[in-house]
């Protein structure tokens, strides 16, 4: 009778974790757009960007597309995120001078993990004489959890 119990019990919780699995499960619908999102979110709203005071003082945030795929950023700070082509940030470093833009480095996503790195370069105009001592970066790791992303506990953070 102990057995048959034990046996009920385990089937019992088997059923119910496989429930709460099927019902509670959030299916992805845009993993990569997220994830943009929350790595920006990370790196300008918390301010976690190295460097980051350079850039917040910016009416308007440029960003390389370069690596974007056209995913549609986040209005972060009450500030508008403006995605340029690398050939129109340097056009726009030529005309109006240098300027720090963000660049998404690497974006790396499988089924589990995710990683997003970016970058606080200078676009620097061809007549430029200047030489810049600072740039940055921030890596943002992630993990799924029940089909949910959470960040990792740590970032890599590096600054020249």
């Amino acid at each position: 009778m102990g057995n048959r119990k034990r046996g009920l019990l385990i089937t019992i919780v088997i059923i119910l974790v496989t429930l709460t699995f099927i019902f509670f499960y959030k299916k992805d619908t845009n993993s990569k757009e997220e994830l943009i999102n929350k790595a920006i979110n990370i790196a300008l709203e918390n301010g976690d960007l190295p460097d980051y005071d350079f850039v917040k003082n910016y009416e308007n945030i440029i960003v390389s597309s370069e690596n974007l795929d056209n995913e549609i950023l986040p209005e972060v700070l009450s500030k508008k995120l403006i995605v340029m082509t690398p050939y129109e940030i340097k056009e726009k470093a030529n005309k109006e001078g240098d300027f720090l833009y963000l660049n998404f480095k690497n974006i790396s996503i499988d089924n589990q993990n995710a990683s997003i790195e970016i970058e606080n370069t200078w676009a620097i105009s061809d007549s430029s004489k200047e030489t810049y001592l600072s740039g940055s970066g921030i890596k943002v790791k992630f993990h799924k959890i029940f089909g949910i992303w959470k960040e990792n506990s740590t970032k890599e953070v590096w600054l020249s």
